[in-house]
């Protein structure tokens, strides 16, 4: 206990010491940021048509959902129609850049 005790104490000196401290605040203020680069090739044209292209997705794909009752309902169900759209996507996006 005697040990523990005085392990404590040290422990307390130490961390609340002034040159613990300030070897805190120096190793704080020696650290450089990052730089952030951006992709390269990627342009706000580039952006526009490729969020163009997922908006259109989203419709054709939102038109693969019946509303409503069905009259007679397709056995491979949304499948085909969901193909189709992502396809479409891929096409469009392949002609951004």
């Amino acid at each position: 206990m005697k040990y523990i005790l005085q392990s404590g104490i040290l422990l307390a000196a130490v961390v609340t010491s002034p040159a613990f401290g300030a070897d805190r605040i120096q190793l704080a203020q020696n650290v450089q940021p990052t730089p952030v680069n951006p992709l390269p090739g990627i342009t706000s044209t580039v952006t526009t048509c490729m969020t163009t292209c997922d908006i259109q997705t989203m419709s054709c794909l939102n038109a693969c959902v019946p509303v409503g009752p069905v009259a007679a309902p397709n056995p491979a169900g949304a499948a085909p129609c969901t193909l189709s759209c992502v396809n479409s996507q891929l096409v469009c996006k392949s002609n951004c850049r």
